[in-house]
């Protein structure tokens, strides 16, 4: 549902705030074949890959819970 109901440059911004590249030719995300990047671009699509909020590093969470607001 991220790649229906963002548009690639929506994608690609938000991808840049976390530290993340994201190539966009046209109107499409491109998603890459180096299987490192791939990992991540698609960690980042499923919301997996975040910035930690005091150092700024990048992580992959390997699983997930959603906490109730």
């Amino acid at each position: 549902m991220i790649l229906v109901n963002n548009s690639a440059a929506k994608i690609k911004r938000l991808a840049k705030l976390a530290g993340i590249d994201i190539v966009v030719e046209g109107k499409k995300t491109v998603i890459p074949n180096d299987k490192e990047q791939l990992k991540i671009v698609l960690g980042f699509l499923d919301e997996d890959a975040y910035k930690g909020p005091f150092l700024n590093n990048m992580f992959l969470a390997n699983s997930k819970r959603k906490i109730k607001q």
